[in-house]
């Protein structure tokens, strides 16, 4: 099994990028409030994906991507 240690979610909207870090494996309420606050166009990634396996530490490289094509969206 593997533990997610941190993760950071790059929100991007209006010609401007964030990036907030979390520690652990749930986003945090600032994190929380972007999402429920994201309008059509936004993109928001989640980025260095860091996991322990056993005693050695992982690094997701690749991004997992969402972005809104639509301003109807489910909330938290």
């Amino acid at each position: 099994s593997y533990k997610v240690v941190s993760f950071d979610m790059q929100v991007s909207g209006k010609g401007i990028t964030e990036t907030l870090q979390a520690t652990g494996n749930r986003i945090t309420t600032e994190m929380r409030k972007r999402i429920d606050a994201m309008e059509d166009g936004n993109v928001i990634q989640i980025i260095n994906i860091r996991y322990q396996m056993g005693e050695d530490t992982f690094i997701i490289k690749q991004p997992l991507r969402v972005s809104v094509i639509t301003d109807k969206i489910n909330k938290f």
